[in-house]
Parts: structure tokens; C-alpha cells; sequence
């Protein structure tokens, strides 16, 4: 889950809003397993791995919508980027 490019570095909030967005757009469902790192500075660090219980909302806010679609898209052309960059470090 990426949001950066929306929002900036929002430091302790970032994992929460990629939650919502993603819960609202349908991309968490009851069931998932989902797993939260963060780092910070001080070599601090955190991670949690939990299974997603809430039911999905009739639809997302308006400013959320516009991004579902970009999610999928997104997801995938960050997957073929690791292949590449795999591929040249051989």
C-alpha cells in the first residue's frame, strides 16, 4: 500500500490512511491477513501481523474513489519494477 505520492511523508499517520483507503475501496475484506511494518529514526521499529474483521462500507468517499482504480495499477507496475531490478542484479 502506497500513498505517498498523494499525501507526502506523513510520518505515524501513513499506515492508518493506506488502511482506510484501502478498506474503502474494497481492497480489505474480512478475513485478509494483514502485515504493518513501520521504522522510524533511532533504529525504532514496529510491525504487527493481524487478520482484517470489518465488513467493507457501501462505497468510498469522493476523494478516496478516484484512486481505487489506481491501486490495482499501481500495485502491479511496482511488481514488475522488482523483477527488473532483480534481474539486473544477477
Amino acid at each position: 500500500m502506497i500513498n505517498i505520492d498523494r499525501y507526502g511523508n506523513t510520518t505515524a499517520a501513513t499506515i492508518p490512511l493506506c488502511l482506510s483507503e484501502y478498506w474503502e475501496c474494497g481492497k480489505l475484506k474480512p478475513g485478509h491477513m494483514v502485515v504493518m511494518s513501520a521504522f522510524g529514526a533511532g533504529y525504532t521499529w514496529g510491525a504487527v501481523l493481524m487478520r482484517w474483521s470489518l465488513p467493507n462500507p457501501p462505497k468510498p468517499r469522493p476523494d478516496v474513489a478516484r484512486y481505487c482504480e489506481e491501486m490495482d495499477s499501481r500495485r502491479f507496475e511496482m511488481v514488475e519494477e522488482l523483477k527488473i531490478k532483480n534481474e539486473v542484479g544477477k
